[in-house]
């Protein structure tokens, strides 16, 4: 029995079951067949097709009790002979040791999720698509449906002219209109020489299991981190599979079915599938496909997590010249380790943005040139947050002294420890707020509309509440003698913090517009008009 894609079964398939009997598979049959899958998987369907070859004999020596957990058994409704023999018929036969004849029987299942990936046991490749050996550019719906621009038809040919798979009438002008270089070796000719183009083009055909591993070594020489997905039903997959960086193996429903079975043996596609993924270190579970949206989500809490960093060491510098230390170890570690972090980590659920796979990607060094300018953000947005730090546990500190008392008598005391709270509760503020605009990097927040990400904002609660309750639970006497403009200086800068979040976040979103069109205006022109031919 074979799962998997719809053409290679179709390939191999001279009999189908049409619910009574076995026919013939006519022409007519298959041209109808493709149609219903191309039907359906317009329609965010995903189609499995399954191959059996017929039993004559009855199986006898099967437990009972395991026949329903492994296996699938029909019965014809008369004698097997009704099942004619028919001849092999002259279509190519697909690369699958499979016996010639069998039946077919595509069936449509119901996939929430397979508008986000495309499950096919023949695609494979990095983080461009490949297509098989056989077809070299399939549906290009399917590939915009997964955000790839293909306006251009551009496309690179991995196999060498002299490969048995390779298609000599492809490199006509009226096929591809973009000139680009053919097999690895090609490629890496071209980019020593030419220009990056092959690395960001989309597109691969006339792929095999060697030439996508040497097209992922390829991206990996120059920079890129290679994440390879692909079907745990092949076993040329495994190679591949090896030389990523980063492997998905993707297992079709049934397949996960039969790996919970209890039974004492294993069905033998469920331990092909498991040995092919050996290499794959990632588990990709239905409801975590955005992989684009959690590496944005990724980013917004790196940036999280570098500003509270930055923020204490610039509160710590500027308290060194004139104030005693404002917080001891413990609150430093909670304020670094635990409160944030956490915080950064609710991004993980941040909603899925329709644009996602629209828009491009910058590249591994790209952070290197624009860090003064990430630098320039920083300051701007948390330079009024440390000043203010440092202003109000100035202002908490000497409430806490009696008049005339020295500075230098108060270290390890109570007075400094409530000091410390209430300027540690005052930061852990200004960064709650902070956190709220770092939710996405270019849109404003009310844009955003942060109460979609339940997480973020229960633990926003939560932190809120842990701060201001250890707060008064520890300093409650300070706090009834604070002057009323502590109170206003804190709560009244906590709006203009948010405005000049917005601000920066608005100064970055030009420069983000800026660089999409620049990329998009660069790919189409180069590869348009000066690669090579």
């Amino acid at each position: 029995m074979s799962v998997g894609s719809v053409a290679s079964v179709l390939d191999v398939c001279t009999d189908a079951w049409l619910g009574s009997d076995l026919a013939p598979l006519t022409d007519e049959q298959e041209a109808g067949l493709g149609r219903v899958v191309l039907e359906t998987t317009m329609n965010d369907h995903q189609v499995l097709a399954y191959a059996y070859k017929p039993i004559l004999d009855p199986i006898t020596c099967l437990p009972e009790d395991d026949r329903d957990e492994a296996f699938v058994y029909i019965e014809l409704p008369h004698p097997a002979n009704a099942s004619r023999d028919v001849a092999p018929t002259s279509r190519p036969l697909s690369s699958s040791p499979m016996p010639p004849r069998k039946t077919d029987s595509p069936e449509p299942v119901e996939s929430p999720n397979s508008h986000h990936s495309s499950s096919s046991s023949s695609r494979k490749g990095p983080h461009q698509a490949l297509p098989p050996p056989q077809q070299p550019i399939r549906r290009r719906r399917v590939w915009r449906r997964l955000g790839l621009d293909t306006d251009w038809n551009s496309c690179i040919l991995l196999s060498k002219p002299t490969d048995p798979h390779a298609s000599p009438t492809y490199m006509e002008r009226t096929d591809i209109k973009a000139r680009l270089p053919r097999g690895v070796e090609a490629i890496r000719e071209h980019l020593r020489d030419v220009d990056d183009i092959p690395l960001h083009v989309s597109l691969f055909a006339e792929s095999s299991p060697p030439t996508v591993a040497g097209m992922l070594r390829v991206f990996q020489e120059h920079g890129e981190v290679v994440c390879a997905m692909g079907s745990t039903l092949n076993p040329a997959n495994a190679e591949i599979f090896c030389c990523a960086d980063l492997a998905v193996g993707v297992e079709p429903v049934h397949i996960k079915h039969q790996n919970q079975y209890a039974a004492g043996h294993v069905p033998p596609l469920a331990l092909g599938s498991t040995l092919v993924s050996l290499p794959c270190p990632l588990v990709m579970h239905p409801g975590h496909v955005a992989a684009r949206r959690l590496c944005r989500a990724a980013r917004q809490a790196f940036m999280l997590v570098a500003a509270t960093c930055g923020l204490v060491a610039m509160v710590q510098l500027f308290t060194v010249v004139s104030l005693l230390p404002v917080w001891r170890g413990w609150i430093l570690m909670w304020l670094v380790w635990v409160a944030l972090p956490l915080v950064a980590v609710t991004y993980a659920s941040n909603v899925h943005e329709a644009d996602t796979m629209k828009e491009f990607t910058e590249r591994n060094l790209d952070h290197v040139k624009d860090l003064p300018r990430f630098l320039r953000y920083f300051v701007w947005r948390f330079l009024l947050p440390c000043v203010l730090t440092v202003w109000l546990y100035g202002v908490a500190l000497s409430m806490t002294l009696p008049s005339g008392a020295p500075w230098t008598n108060v270290f390890i005391s109570q007075a400094s420890l409530e000091a410390e709270i209430v300027g540690g509760t005052c930061v852990a503020v200004f960064l709650l707020f902070a956190s709220l605009t770092m939710l996405h990097r270019t849109l404003p927040f009310w844009e955003y509309r942060p109460l979609q990400n339940k997480f973020y904002c229960a633990l926003v609660v939560v932190m809120l509440a842990v701060h201001f309750g250890i707060a008064f639970a520890v300093a409650t006497p300070l706090i009834v003698k604070l002057p009323w403009h502590f109170h206003a200086v804190f709560f009244g800068s906590l709006p203009m913090q948010v405005a000049i979040h917005e601000q920066v976040k608005k100064w970055d979103r030009r420069q983000w517009l800026r660089f999409q069109k620049r990329s998009k205006l660069e790919f189409n022109t180069r590869l348009g008009m000066h690669s090579p031919i």
